[in-house]
């Protein structure tokens, strides 16, 4: 747009000085997504849990449990249930994995009100569109920097 300039870059987002643009270019031609910085209503640290940790902790447990039950082992029991319990909760916390962008829908016309009690009812069932929330997601290493120049630009915004 005119007077609009690039701000920051995380490729496949761009921040400009009036909204974020996704951009992707694919074989059959390009894709172009935006929120004005105003429809912007949340960003998200999130997490991503290690599921290998959890599955080890898990086994571990288990196993403790299965053995003390058969009488096999008593002197490590308790040992080897509160490391299986430490890896379940490690592995289930994760590791900082991408930020989530959160939108504020507008939806206009005589499908509006449908639009927005289905949304509702949705999100009180905690199911979401996971295309639309999985395209505003930006990796926590790379996008740092480009979510520091969006809350340079429009300021703290809440966490969810």
């Amino acid at each position: 747009m005119p007077g609009e300039k690039i701000l920051s870059e995380c490729k496949p987002f761009y921040a400009t000085s009036r909204r974020i643009i996704r951009y992707d270019e694919r074989a059959q031609g390009h894709r172009i997504a935006e929120i004005a910085y105003d429809q912007l209503t949340a960003m998200e640290l999130m997490r991503k849990p290690n599921h290998t940790m959890m599955i080890l902790g898990t086994l571990g447990i288990v196993a403790t449990l299965f053995l003390t039950a058969t009488g096999f082992i008593f002197v490590a029991t308790l040992p080897a249930l509160v490391g299986g319990a430490v890896l379940l909760f490690v592995g289930a916390r994760g590791k900082l994995g991408y930020y989530q962008l959160y939108i504020r829908k507008t939806t206009t016309g005589p499908e509006a009100n449908w639009a927005i009690s289905t949304s509702t009812f949705l999100d009180f069932l905690g199911l979401k569109a996971r295309a639309e929330e999985a395209l505003w997601r930006l990796d926590y290493l790379k996008a740092r920097s480009f979510i520091a120049t969006i809350r340079n630009v429009i300021g703290e915004l809440p966490e969810r």
